[in-house]
């Protein structure tokens, strides 16, 4: 029930955050590891403005309550002409 609850406001936050964003963010849901210790979801769009591509991946340790080391991972294309493909890859 935890887990739910914390997957639910999670999913609450990147929703009531992309209000406040200037930019319109696609989000998925990648998962929990098979030991449920670990959750993952990723963002990924067009920034405002700029119009440079991005691509986030967060992973949660679950078990501390944290993220895991060395996330979150973030990768922007400084170039107009980038695609979502290319930043994603």
């Amino acid at each position: 029930m935890i887990r739910l609850n914390f997957v639910i406001l999670l999913a609450w936050l990147s929703i009531a955050s992309a209000a406040w964003a200037g930019d319109s963010s696609e989000r998925r849901i990648i998962g929990f590891s098979p030991d449920g210790k670990w959750f993952a979801f990723e963002q990924f769009g067009v920034e405002d403005g700029s119009g440079f591509p991005y691509h986030d991946v967060f992973v949660i340790d679950i078990v501390n309550d944290k993220w895991a080391r060395g996330t979150p991972v973030r990768v922007r294309i400084e170039r107009e002409t980038a695609t979502q493909r290319q930043v994603r890859n």
